[in-house]
C-alpha cells in the first residue's frame, strides 16, 4: 500500500536509486587513464565536460551547474586538473573574473585513449539495451531525469534569509 504512489514507475525509480548509490560509492575511486594519470571519477567527468565543450566559452559556474557539482568542489577539481597538466585556465580580456577552461593536448590524447579502451567497453551494453528505443522516448527520459534532479536540488537547497544589521 505504501508504494502505490510509485505506480508503474516503481521499477525505474528503484533502478535510479541503485544507480545513484553505485555512483556515490565509486566517486572516490580512481581510474588509471594511462601515462601515469590517475583520476577520480568526478575529475574525469569534469575533464570530459571541458573536452566536449572546448569550442564553447562557458563559465566555471555554468559548468559546475551543468554537472550538478557544487562550485567549491568544481573549483578544487579544476585546480587538480590544472596541476596535472590536463587543463589550462584563461581569462576573458574584458572580464578577468570570467575564467575559461581549455583541455591540453595531453588531456585530449589521454581521454581519447581511455574512451577507446575502456569507456566503450563500459557503456556499450547500456547503448545496446537502448538500441530499439526511439529518440523521442530517450529525450523524454532525459527531461524526466532533469526534472527530478532540479526538484531534488531545489528541495535540498537552503533558503537564504537576511536581516538588517543594527548599528549600536
Amino acid at each position: 500500500m505504501e508504494l502505490e504512489w510509485k505506480g508503474r514507475y516503481q521499477e525505474i525509480i528503484s533502478a535510479m536509486v541503485r544507480h545513484g548509490n553505485t555512483v556515490s560509492r565509486t566517486l572516490s575511486d580512481t581510474m588509471d587513464c594511462g601515462n601515469g594519470i590517475l583520476l577520480h571519477y568526478q575529475q574525469f567527468q569534469v575533464l570530459e565536460y571541458i573536452i566536449e565543450n572546448r569550442q564553447s566559452i562557458f563559465s566555471m559556474n555554468d559548468a559546475s551547474s551543468q554537472l550538478s557539482i557544487p562550485q567549491s568542489t568544481f573549483s578544487k577539481t579544476v585546480k587538480q586538473l590544472v596541476e596535472s597538466g590536463l587543463v589550462e585556465k584563461y581569462q576573458a580580456v574584458n572580464n578577468r573574473k570570467n575564467i575559461i577552461l581549455r583541455p591540453t593536448e595531453k588531456a585530449i590524447r589521454i581521454y581519447s585513449d581511455f574512451a577507446e579502451k575502456h569507456a566503450k567497453q563500459i557503456w556499450q551494453p547500456f547503448f545496446d539495451a537502448l538500441n530499439g528505443v526511439d529518440d523521442e522516448v530517450l529525450h523524454a527520459f532525459v527531461r524526466a531525469i532533469d526534472f527530478i534532479d532540479k526538484r531534488i536540488l531545489s528541495e535540498n537547497s537552503e533558503e537564504i534569509r537576511i536581516v538588517k544589521i543594527k548599528r549600536p
